[in-house]
């Protein structure tokens, strides 16, 4: 399924946004002091909104790889149980004779 390599691709790059601005963000933000989002008044609401976004994108990313390794899984108990059903088959096969008994009259 294609869209599903596509969820997985979009939802690693949201948590790795948000992985960043939260490190980032504590970091030189509010450890270091470095720089901020915008100086200034209300700074540390700026500064705090930032933090809240890449939590809410490493949020939103896990919760798609969350799915993604669900529709994994019943994609792959649905493959498995195709491939029983065809193991089965081929562990009791029909006798020749059965299937052409027209040849032996």
């Amino acid at each position: 399924m294609m869209f599903v390599g596509h969820q997985k691709a979009i939802a690693s790059l949201l948590i790795g946004f948000g992985l960043f601005n939260l490190v980032e963000g504590l970091i030189d933000h509010q450890i270091l002091g470095i720089h901020h989002v915008k100086p200034g008044p209300n700074q540390l609401a700026w500064d705090l909104g930032f933090l809240a976004l890449g939590a809410i994108a490493v949020a939103i990313g896990s919760v798609m790889i969350q799915q993604n390794k669900q529709q994994s899984i019943v994609n792959s108990h649905w493959e498995l149980g195709i491939g029983n059903w065809e193991l089965g088959i081929g562990l009791f096969p029909i006798p020749h004779s059965l299937l052409c008994e027209a040849e032996y009259v």
